[in-house]
Order: C-alpha cells, then structure tokens, then sequence
C-alpha cells in the first residue's frame, strides 16, 4: 500500500511559552509547512518575537482576537489552518465560522478530564499519577472540541511543578507536530470527547488562596500541594507568629512517638529541616523561606 503524500501546508500559529517556541523549531526545519503569521498574547514573548523576525514571518498581537479587524486581518492571510498553543483569547463564533474545523489546539491536559487552567499544577496537587497532552479542534466551548491526538505521561512521586513542565513541553511539541502532519495527509478522523466521559471536568486558574497550606489535611495531600505550586510556581505558604512562610520541597516520612501533637505542631527542628505533624502523619520539610528562626512546639495557622 502506498503512502499517503502530505500537500503543502500554510499556517497560521498563535504561540506563546517554551512548548511554543520548541514546536515552531520543529515546524520551521520542515520546508512543506509554511508559516504565514505569528500571532502573539498582550504580553509578547519576546523569544518567539526574535525567531519570528530571525525568519522574516509577519509577527504581531491583537487586543481583541475577535473585533472586525482582527478578523480581517487573519483572513487576509488565506491559512488553510489556524494552531494554537498556549494562546490566552478565546476564540468568537467569528473567527470559528470563518475557519470551520480548522482551527487545532494543543492543551496539556488529558480531555475530557482536565479542562482550564493551570492543569500541571492541579495534577499535582491531585496526586494523578499521569497526565496527558491533547490535541483538538476548538469549537464554541473551552477544550471540549473533538480530539486528534491524545498521548499519556506517567508521573513520578518525584516530579514538581518544574519537572512536569518539561517533560510536557516536550510532548506538547512533539504532539502538536504530528498532529500537523496529519493533518497534511489531507483527511483525518477525529472524536469526540463524550466517547470517553459525557461529562468531564473543568479547573478554575489558581489563585493565592490555593497556595495556602491546611496543616488538618494528610501528609499525602500537603505534600502535593508542596510539590504542584512549586518553582516555577508561587510555592505553597503557611503562617507562623503572623509570618508568611514559603515551603518549597518536602517529603512524607515514618516517625515513630507516642507523643500527641498539635495539628500543624513543629515537633522536631534541625539546621537543615523540620518536620510538622499533620492531620494523618507527619511531613519533612526540606526548603523554606525566609529562614526564620523556628523551634520545636511552634504551631503554624
């Protein structure tokens, strides 16, 4: 059986962020793909900014994706395919009517489940033992659009927030150009996200309320927490003599006293670490700012 030939391809691309910057690498190396604008967020990146002139592509931003001469503009440029990845304006019934099931998006989510924002994190702190990367066809409600191409990654009792944000801009990249090239084969199937749960789920972006620690909860769930706000993030916060105070790694562990402790009680101090009792077991905690001169019988709120 012969292969399919792929058609010359021309592009729109709405970027931002690393996994971005990865893809159009990948895109810019491949000569039947023809990138005929960058378009950019409010706050430009100004690393894709650079690769955009260092390749002589037309590089801008819209304040509204959506009014009429945004609209104009992206029609004027004729792309048999609009991409986005990590673009943070939503699409009208406009610009959607104009590119009817041509407009693809990269999420690092796996859909239907995780819809939103700032999913790494969330996967995190829910203690998912994967995460996944979608592609998908945008339609008129957030990542609900039908699916392309969907990859799970594992995750580690290790990983962070930084771990987990490379090893998805890796995939994002690599995803979102096979999916490109698929799309180049001319016809391809997509399905819809009700196949594999009618409802799904959608997370809110996080805000500095989620960053604080409830010491009543499980080790288990603190330390996720930790770990899922970490750098690049805020890091998680807890408050001890009216102190702000970030954790920023921690780790569970076994420690045998027949002692009762307060919940959120420092019950042992060294130089290097303390560890808090918690609602269920106890929690090593291995970097912190400011260092503050803590002791053991300090209770954090």
């Amino acid at each position: 059986m012969k292969s399919q030939k792929n058609f010359f391809l021309s592009i729109g691309y709405f970027a931002d962020g690393n996994w971005a910057y990865q893809n159009l690498i990948k895109i810019f190396n491949d000569k039947s793909i023809n990138i005929k604008f960058i378009c950019l967020r409010k706050k430009p990146d100004k690393k894709i900014k650079i690769l955009s002139k260092k390749k002589n592509i037309p590089c801008f931003k819209f304040e509204n994706v959506n009014d009429g001469n945004s609209i104009e503009k992206i029609k004027s440029y004729k792309c048999d395919y609009l991409i986005s990845m990590s673009y943070d304006q939503i699409f009208g019934k406009k610009i959607l009517y104009l590119m009817k099931n041509k407009i693809i998006n990269c999420h690092a989510g796996l859909l239907p489940f995780y819809r939103g924002r700032n999913i790494l994190n969330w996967a995190l702190v829910n203690g998912e033992k994967y995460f996944g990367v979608t592609t998908h066809l945008i339609n008129d409600k957030i990542d609900e659009g039908n699916i392309i191409k969907q990859i799970r990654i594992k995750i580690n009792k290790f990983d962070t927030y930084e771990t987990l944000l490379k090893k998805a801009e890796i995939n994002c990249s690599n995803l979102l150009y096979s999916t490109i090239k698929i799309i180049q084969k001319g016809k391809f199937s997509t399905f819809s996200q009700k196949k594999i749960c009618r409802k799904g789920s959608y997370f809110r972006k996080r805000n500095s309320e989620d960053e604080k620690i409830i010491w009543s909860k499980s080790a288990k769930e603190i330390y996720n927490l930790i770990r899922g706000i970490s750098y690049p993030g805020p890091n998680s916060k807890t408050i001890i003599n009216k102190r702000v105070l970030r954790i920023k790694k921690s780790k569970i562990i076994k420690f045998k006293n027949t002692k009762k402790f307060k919940v959120g009680e420092i019950i042992k101090k060294t130089k290097n670490h303390f560890i808090v009792n918690t609602g269920s077991g106890k929690i090593k905690i291995l970097d912190w700012s400011p260092k503050l001169k803590l002791k053991t019988g300090q209770v954090f709120l």
